[in-house]
């Protein structure tokens, strides 16, 4: 039998705004290759891709529906591969007879805070400073994910963040003026789900009345567009191959193509060569973090799990797993 191939890309396809783009796996020895996944819209990208143009490619691909205990789908032998994140790692750990794990920091992702300018508050740059000086970066961590990560200084990959620091400030309202606010965030992310709800119990004993609002994560940007006192929680996956693209792809989600925002890093996709794309995109980044309109949160690092019966996989630097040397253990 010829030797064929499992790639499963993180890659993306770009018309206006960047959307998600393929994800491919084929067979393994003949075999089936069982991928578990945490999330509606990432069981609907591998879907997508599997197919193929003539949709054939499923045949050789089992999808499984999401489950946010990706990682106990592998440990239990219902899968075969994951990719996990925070407290699933930890969990994965006493079961090494079973499943391998290895960092994978393509697949790594930043959360940040966006924050459009505009209502009472979140139009006050004050108070956007002193928002993104309070929220509690360690314990997020700590408590969502179980170490394993760390706090974010920017969205971009290690050597292209921005300096972002951030000093803490006083609180910019009184007893009498209580800010309320609405976190928008995507129903179907687990590690948003937890962040989110982190966010709120760091700000309600500040004052902050901050109602948590659940979206389907393709319905961001509507529903920020709906409401003038609305912030929403969003992902970012750093080690993209253009890094000036993927930008592009998350600040789509929840900012107006047709805005500033994103005329701003269209222009700066004229510029030619990895080295200077990310120079863009750091200067992009950085006057929107600067200005607290995106408010870096934390990295959450993610880890490959892989059944032990099956041999050769890798995780790549750009999102990808390859298994071009992948074989059964027989």
């Amino acid at each position: 039998m010829p030797r064929l191939f499992v790639i499963l890309a993180l890659s993306y396809v770009y018309i206006g705004c960047a959307v998600p783009g393929p994800r491919t796996v084929a067979l393994v020895d003949g075999r089936v290759v069982r991928v578990a996944t945490a999330s509606p819209e990432e069981r609907a990208a591998v879907v997508r891709a599997a197919a193929g143009p003539d949709g054939t490619g499923l045949a050789r691909l089992e999808v499984l529906p999401p489950d946010r205990d990706a990682a106990g789908l592998v440990a239990a032998g219902r899968a075969d591969v994951a990719i996990v994140y925070g407290r699933g790692v930890r969990d994965l750990a006493p079961r090494g007879d079973r499943v391998r794990v290895e960092r994978a920091p393509g697949w790594d992702r930043v959360y940040a805070l966006w924050i459009p300018p505009r209502g009472r508050w979140l139009a006050d740059p004050v108070f956007r400073h002193w928002l993104a000086a309070t929220v509690d970066r360690a314990a997020m961590v700590d408590l969502v994910l179980d170490g394993v990560g760390e706090p974010a200084r920017g969205l971009l990959a290690p050597g292209g963040e921005p300096e972002t620091a951030v000093s803490p400030s006083k609180r910019p309202f009184g007893a009498g003026s209580l800010p309320r606010l609405s976190l928008l965030f995507d129903e179907g992310d687990p590690l948003a789900v937890a962040i989110a709800a982190r966010i709120k119990a760091t700000l309600g004993p500040e004052g902050v009345q901050l109602a948590l609002d659940p979206q389907e994560g393709s319905r961001l940007r509507q529903a920020l567009d709906g409401g003038e006192h609305a912030l929403a929680l969003i992902a970012h996956h750093p080690p993209v191959a253009d890094p000036l693209l993927g930008l592009l792809d998350t600040l789509c989600r929840v900012s107006p193509p047709d805005g500033p925002v994103v005329a701003e890093i269209a222009r700066a996709t004229r510029s030619v060569g990895r080295d200077a794309r990310m120079r863009g995109a750091s200067s992009v980044e950085g006057d929107l973090v600067r200005d607290h309109r995106l408010v870096p949160l934390v990295r959450a690092h993610a880890w490959l799990a892989t059944a032990s019966s099956l041999r050769g996989i890798h995780a790549g630097p750009w999102g990808e797993i390859g298994v071009e040397r992948a074989e059964w253990r027989r």
